[in-house]
């Protein structure tokens, strides 16, 4: 058993953070690797499926890992997903062509999505409840850490040695990553007696397939793309009917009944699938409303975005250490959500006045707030599920937040350019960086006004979430953690 004090604590951390890193980064460096990549290999009208790919498979891995790491035991498992993000990493390097690579993306989210739900899984495992909210703290700040220099590192090695050196970089830590992980001092717990739920996993996939290339679809903002988008959502809706009802009867389901008719599990699932809608949008959009509202230079886009991620990372650490002092829990992603919508308001209706010196620390505090979210919902996840079901339970965060990022930035995709399409702009003429006319400026505001207020409604849908979660405290009942050497 690893007590808080036990000094294989801080060896369980540092060695679960280098998985999530390398399940963040890879998302974030492979798009700023894009457009090389779309040049060498002459498919730029498909590049978007190298993102679709890891995407998938990302979503989709997160819950069945967590059923795996359930039966066969958590760190047996992410060594497992190490490997696979490994074989993914190397069959990149050597891809000769755009469906070897799409391929090779594929495998490697089917790994990553493993580092994501097993990592959260070990922590419930090896950590006492009240140090779990500052060991997430350091896991969130990590993946704040991959999402800001994701972008940094692929461009750089993309523009000195390549797109395949992004892949090259990732190879031996992957390698490293499984070896550490191995050499962890925790004891297997799983049942490998239980059957693996076959039909739910290709029910997830059916589900999950609809809705990313209906989301696809959606943003050519055709009449066709419409039509097609609505029919793959409602064949999505229909397995997940079917899915529902074939967990109700599985030995073993992926997502298990139980959980899903916990309402404290409910909510936080529901919190994380806001909040995955709230901050990937918004980042995803933040430095192309600096340029094209703001009239910013790459510069001070790149201020904009790293005041950004500065806060979520600072709010991560500061919220897991707190959860850890107080034993509080749903106070801090309420407040920080309703921060959050509040800030995000005042940049849709005035944020192309704003000076930059105030904008700057508005981005700052709204990360923060944005920042409180994560360690609640995985800490408050990890107590109420049981002990058997830690996995699954960790599992389905990593899926709704991947959900919610999905959703989230598509529908604000469309409720952007279709704005913009009604101010009588041709998005397909657009060249962000060139000169704009002040009522081309103008445009491109009221456009990006109703996109942000979009994101303010995820983000009050979280708060909503949080401020109607009955857990506010830990339960010092589920003090120890449940295996250990």
């Amino acid at each position: 058993m690893i007590a808080a004090t036990h000094p294989a604590y801080g060896r369980v951390i540092i060695t679960i953070t280098l998985p999530v890193f390398l399940a963040i980064a890879s998302q974030t460096m492979t798009a700023a690797a894009l457009p090389a990549i779309g040049g060498a290999m002459g498919e730029l009208a498909r590049l978007s499926w190298l993102v679709i790919a890891y995407m998938f498979a990302l979503t989709v891995a997160g819950p069945v890992y967590g059923n795996l790491g359930d039966m066969f035991g958590r760190r047996r498992v992410l060594v497992s997903a190490a490997c696979i993000y490994a074989i993914g990493s190397f069959v990149a390097i050597l891809a000769p062509t755009f469906e070897w690579l799409t391929v090779a993306r594929l495998i490697q989210g089917i790994g990553g999505g493993g580092l994501m739900s097993i990592s959260q899984a070990l922590i419930g495992q090896t950590v006492d409840t009240r140090r779990r909210g500052k060991a997430q703290g350091y896991v969130a700040s990590v993946g704040v850490v991959a999402s800001s220099l994701g972008p940094v590192i692929g461009g750089g090695l993309t523009a000195v040695f390549g797109w395949q050196s992004q892949f090259v970089f990732v190879l031996p830590l992957a390698v490293l990553a499984a070896v550490m992980v191995w050499r962890l001092p925790v004891t297997e717990t799983g049942a490998s007696n239980r059957q693996f739920d076959t039909k739910g996993f290709l029910l997830l996939n059916a589900f999950v397939g609809c809705w990313v290339l209906a989301l696809e679809y959606i943003k050519s903002t055709t009449l066709e793309g419409y039509g097609i988008g609505a029919t793959l959502i409602l064949a999505g809706l229909i397995m997940v009917g079917m899915l529902m009802r074939v967990e109700s009867r599985a030995a073993n389901p992926i997502f298990p009944p139980s959980l899903m008719a916990n309402s404290d599990i409910a909510r936080s699932y529901a919190l994380a699938l806001c909040h995955g809608a709230t901050l990937v949008s918004f980042t995803a959009f933040l430095p192309l409303y600096m340029q094209l509202v703001w009239g910013a230079d790459i510069f001070e886009s790149s201020a904009a975005l790293l005041s950004l991620t500065v806060g979520l990372g600072l709010g991560g650490v500061l919220t897991g250490n707190l959860i850890s002092r107080t034993g509080r829990v749903a106070i801090f992603p309420a407040v920080g959500s309703l921060a959050a919508f509040v800030l995000v308001i005042v940049l849709a209706l005035f944020g192309q006045g704003l000076p930059l010196q105030v904008l700057l620390p508005m981005l700052f505090f709204n990360g923060l707030g944005m920042g409180t979210v994560m360690s609640v919902v995985h800490v408050t996840v990890q107590q109420v599920v049981p002990k058997h079901l830690r996995g699954a339970g960790a599992g389905a965060v990593t899926f709704s937040r991947s959900i919610g990022s999905v959703l989230g930035t598509a529908v604000v995709t469309v409720v952007l350019f279709a704005a913009a399409s009604t101010q009588g702009l041709d998005t397909n003429l657009m060249q962000v960086g060139s000169p704009m006319t002040s009522e081309t400026s103008r445009q491109w505001a009221m456009a990006f006004t109703f996109a942000i207020l979009t994101i303010a409604l995820f983000a009050a849908g979280g708060a909503i979430a949080a401020i109607s979660s009955r857990v506010k405290r830990l339960d010092e009942g589920d003090g120890q953690p449940d295996a250990a050497q």
